[in-house]
């Protein structure tokens, strides 16, 4: 067992890693995301990690996921 003044170091997966989403607006520290399926997130910068992915890359898994999609 850790000491009590020793920080402890906790990562979590959150059940929705690897999804794509579009940055909609931002107001630091939340962001608002549009996922596939015009899905509507709202995230806490101060709780996430983000990666910025290629635009070749992210045109062609949006494309994807749009074709991938019902239409609503």
């Amino acid at each position: 067992m850790s000491p009590p003044e020793e920080p402890i170091r906790w990562c979590r997966r959150v059940p929705d890693a690897g999804v794509p989403y579009r940055v909609v607006s931002v107001c630091l520290p939340f962001v608002c995301l549009r996922g596939p399926g015009k899905s509507v997130k709202m995230i806490d910068m101060k709780q996430v990690q983000l990666a910025r992915l290629s635009r070749s890359y992210g045109k062609r898994v949006w494309k994807l996921l749009q074709e991938q999609s019902p239409a609503l």
